[in-house]
């Protein structure tokens, strides 16, 4: 299967110790879009993908997030969609 989610709903605050799907990552990229900073995350995770993000400005800087920081992230349950997998019957 494959999982997708939109960049708005990757949480950075909400990631505590009780939080579901938590995934640690690297933030690759990060840029500037006004009220957002558009971040490419890569997980800590071998073989998983980059992922996009769109975090608050705010968190950003709050956090002091920036190219190469290591952050946990979360994926609300309710924010996940599953679609097949590719290449396999729908």
């Amino acid at each position: 299967v494959r999982i997708g989610f939109r960049p708005e709903e990757v949480q950075v605050r909400a990631a505590n110790q009780t939080a579901d799907n938590k995934i640690p990552v690297m933030v690759r990229s990060l840029t500037f879009l006004g009220s957002c900073c558009r971040a490419t995350l890569a997980p800590d995770v071998a073989g998983a993908p980059d992922f996009i993000a769109d975090l608050s400005a705010n968190d950003v800087i709050d956090l002091a997030i920036g190219v190469g920081s290591r952050l946990t992230v979360a994926l609300p349950p309710q924010s996940l969609r599953v679609f097949p997998a590719s290449g396999s019957a729908a």
